[in-house]
């Protein structure tokens, strides 16, 4: 079941880099890839520690509910400082930020930079979800999230020659 769910999830990651060079071409998926990337790199700066000492500790309380409770709401109280202060800095700086780093010839990806780290602060709460349910042995209910979040990147995807690259920022 983990390995299914982590597939699915590569899978989803990737629909973007399959759907958008037909729909809107080699350029666009360029664009999105930086914007997107960046937005990647900061997530992983600021969330994926935590997320990696999490998951033995929720699989530690797993026999004691009440603890486990109060270890996730810890841990998400410590791991929330840094991305709602980062993301929105990003998305409110997104253009400056793309120039400043890459020149203006890459200007094009900063509105996706700006979507994605908005999608990033918005989804704080559900980045130790994934530890959780592995920690206490709830595999397949991260399969299930996984098999969503396939579909709504695929559908996404499928429909970015209408919404654009900024609305398919939030894959």
């Amino acid at each position: 079941t983990m390995t299914a769910s982590y597939l699915i999830e590569q899978l989803a990651a990737r629909a973007p880099d399959l759907l958008i060079p037909r729909s809107l071409g080699f350029a666009a998926l360029g664009l999105f890839g930086r914007g997107q990337g960046l937005a990647l790199a900061a997530h992983e700066l600021v969330v994926t520690g935590f997320v990696r000492v999490a998951r033995p500790m929720f699989a530690r309380g797993e026999r004691e509910p009440e603890a486990l409770a109060r270890t996730y709401l810890a841990f998400l109280a410590r791991l929330s400082v840094l991305p709602l202060a980062l993301f929105p800095f990003l998305a409110r700086f997104a253009d400056a930020l793309v120039r400043l780093l890459f020149g203006p010839a890459w200007a094009g990806c900063a509105p996706v930079l700006a979507v994605a780290a908005c999608g990033m602060t918005l989804a704080t709460p559900w980045y130790l979800a994934p530890a959780l349910l592995t920690g206490t042995g709830r595999a397949g209910a991260k399969q299930r999230i996984a098999q969503v979040s396939l579909v709504g990147a695929i559908a996404a995807g499928a429909l970015s020659p209408r919404i654009g690259r900024e609305a398919t920022a939030q894959l």
